[in-house]
């Protein structure tokens, strides 16, 4: 079964104190069977394996969260700048997807006073 795997997996990485980057990426999703394994698995780790496991655990959980609070407002100014100042072109899209979610906001704000791309390009080059 994947969840007992994972309970082996999750103990390799506590020992090496080292998640692989391409993992820190992947999504993994329990139904509630695999919940239920996976906690009994956990249970018979000794504790401080148990705190370590849940620490990464935990780390992963704020890390897509942060991930996917970034996604949806990168999404929705994007949806906005594009009704307001029409299709944009795909170097200003590039630059709209590296900032950050404080950025993000920030522009969602600005992008109501503007009244053309220019105002865009300028707020960009200033952030």
């Amino acid at each position: 079964m994947v969840v007992e795997n994972l309970a082996v997996f999750f103990t390799a990485i506590v020992g090496f104190r080292f998640v692989p980057p391409n993992l820190q990426d992947q999504a993994i999703v329990l139904n509630q069977q695999e919940e239920q394994v996976f906690q009994e698995e956990i249970s018979r780790l000794e504790v401080n394996q148990q705190e370590d496991v849940m620490e990464i655990v935990t780390s992963w959980m704020r890390q897509g969260i942060e991930q996917g609070a970034n996604r949806e407002a990168r999404s929705l100014v994007l949806r906005l700048l594009s009704r307001k100042l029409g299709e944009l072109p795909q170097e200003v899209r590039s630059q709209i997807d590296v900032l950050s979610l404080t950025q993000l906001e920030s522009l969602g704000e600005a992008l109501l006073d503007f009244s053309s791309l220019l105002d865009l390009n300028n707020w960009l080059a200033q952030n």
